[in-house]
């Protein structure tokens, strides 16, 4: 997990909208390193 590295660029997500929410992103597959905001499982970019 990593935490205020990466911004999620959804603007339905939580993070958006509550600016002292943290940007919680969940490596979901290691082979690819594709990370996924934990609120609203948007891929990061």
């Amino acid at each position: 997990m990593i935490t205020n590295v990466i911004k999620c660029k959804n603007p339905r997500c939580i993070t958006t909208v509550e600016q002292e929410i943290d940007h919680i992103f969940k490596l979901t597959d290691k082979q690819n390193r594709v990370y996924r905001c934990i609120y609203c499982e948007s891929k990061a970019r």
